[in-house]
């Protein structure tokens, strides 16, 4: 059995030419179902379910079942009642093989689609057409079987014939396979495609010799507890019987082909496989992303996470695969420039309680990170103190008032530190200092009059020529603002 390359549990399911590698369904790029590796983008050939099909013996139980449903058991009661009326109809016999035909058509159509794959009993149709010419087929099989056992009856005696017809006995199974996947006399008669079939099997072929001989067994057993006198009873009793444990044979050699199709020479599926959802952009991309890293493939990693944070800002796999990455890699310098989106992200997923162990993550790569914006820090700290990180929320306001003059929320954020401070031990001095600052920036900070227009108003009051355009004094007012405010710094010991 092979395995995939990037996950060495998992069964192979693909095979690039060009890499000389082998993957499973999910390394592998599925976008319109054109199968590409992830490494070339070249087409991928399949290999079917030749690494992971389950044993036949170990579906035994699914086999047995398989004719249970309702398809079968319709067309199984169908052909026991059919046989017993037309038993006392002229030319009994030939309706006796078109209803034959028509079954035996049915357990072959049972036979390539679970060779195949499909694992669901066919449709009653599949019984109608081609009966009659189907029995005749099986029936030269039978007759060319007898005529080899004659010919060596005749040439060699007694002894051999009889050991060339249990040969042929225990090869009529892999007569019907035969014949069953190409249709072809020829083919199902031809003796090194016998030998090929058998031993490409093995052991197991004796297996299903054996559960041929214990249902055949059990219809003689049935027809000695009912004996003759129950005619209809005991007829279709036994044309059910018979069905069914014909049907189960049909699917037990199906699933056989399924499971050494390899060695057989063709690739199949499992029908639920087509019936898997379609893979997301999101979860293709992520699984290119989790081929290159395997790959060792650093640069195209890192373009991929960005394209990914790009595309699909709101999902959390992206950052928090691409944060990790960098963490592990000890990219300090991605990881700075990339740490800002992340914890933006975390906001507005209403995640505040990841903001602080994050952040912890940051300082361990970069240790002078802050984040870029006010609202950010202002955020970050609040986050550090309700946690109880007093210093940590201390370091991200300690100089906002001077980076972001600006910022509408500063009072606030202050506020924050000035609370953590006086949660520190001796630390009152410097609270007060904090708290004096707070009210140096409240007195230097612009006064918002009762009638300004609202900040989000679209509308537009003219002003007279020779007024003072409002924009440049106000740049100068707090230009002077900016002056007066102290220089404090607080440094902790």
């Amino acid at each position: 059995m092979d395995y995939c390359k990037y996950h060495p549990l998992t069964p192979a399911t693909y095979y690039c030419e060009h890499c000389d590698t082998k993957s499973c369904d999910h390394c592998c790029d599925d976008e319109n179902q054109k199968f590409r590796c992830f490494m070339c983008s070249k087409h991928l050939e399949s290999l079917g379910a030749v690494n992971y099909a389950t044993p036949f013996w170990r579906r035994l139980e699914e086999s047995f079942r398989y004719p249970l449903k309702s398809q079968p058991v319709i067309l199984m009661a169908s052909v026991a009642l059919l046989s017993f009326i037309v038993s006392y109809l002229p030319f009994a016999l030939l309706w006796q093989l078109m209803i034959a035909g028509a079954f035996m058509k049915y357990c072959f159509n049972c036979l390539e689609n679970t060779s195949n794959g499909v694992i669901k009993a066919p449709d009653i149709t599949a019984a109608y057409g081609g009966g009659l010419t189907l029995m005749f087929q099986l029936f030269a099989i039978l007759v060319v079987m007898g005529a080899l056992v004659f010919g060596i009856f005749r040439l060699l005696g007694p002894n051999a014939a009889g050991f060339i017809a249990i040969i042929l006995i225990a090869g009529l199974p892999a007569v019907l396979i035969i014949f069953g996947m190409t249709e072809e006399l020829s083919e199902a008669l031809n003796p090194l495609k016998l030998l090929r079939l058998v031993t490409a099997i093995g052991l197991p072929y004796g297996l299903l010799l054996g559960l041929i001989i214990i249902m055949s067994a059990s219809i003689g057993v049935i027809n000695e507890v009912l004996g003759d006198g129950l005619t209809f009873v005991s007829m279709t009793l036994q044309s059910m019987v018979s069905s069914y444990y014909t049907i189960v044979i049909f699917h037990i050699m199906g699933n056989m082909i399924f499971q050494y199709q390899g060695e057989l020479g063709f690739t199949a599926r499992e029908d639920d496989f087509e019936e898997k959802p379609a893979r997301t952009n999101q979860q293709r991309l992520a699984a290119k992303i989790d081929v290159k890293l395997k790959e060792g493939e650093t640069e195209s990693v890192l373009k991929l996470f960005t394209e990914g944070v790009k595309q699909f800002p709101n999902d959390r796999y992206f950052y928090k695969s691409y944060f990790d990455y960098l963490e592990a890699s000890r990219n300090g310098e991605k990881l700075k420039a990339f740490a800002s989106s992340y914890l933006d992200f975390l906001i507005r997923n209403k995640q505040e309680q990841l903001l602080r162990d994050l952040y912890n993550r940051i300082l361990q790569v970069s240790p002078d990170y802050l984040p870029d914006t006010a609202a950010l820090r202002h955020k970050l700290a609040k986050a550090c103190q309700d946690r109880g990180d007093y210093l940590a929320a201390i370091k991200l306001i300690n100089g906002m008032h001077k980076q972001f003059p600006d910022y509408s929320h500063l009072l606030e954020a202050f506020e924050i530190m000035a609370q953590s401070l006086e949660s520190l031990p001796n630390k009152e001095k410097l609270a007060e200092q904090c708290r004096a600052l707070m009210a140096s920036i409240e007195r230097t900070r612009p006064k918002v009059a009762k009638n300004a227009p609202d900040a989000n108003s679209e509308s537009v009051t003219e002003q007279p020529a020779d007024s003072v355009n409002p924009e440049s004094e106000q740049t100068e007012q707090q230009d002077e603002q900016k002056k007066d405010l102290p220089p404090i710094e607080f440094k902790l010991d």
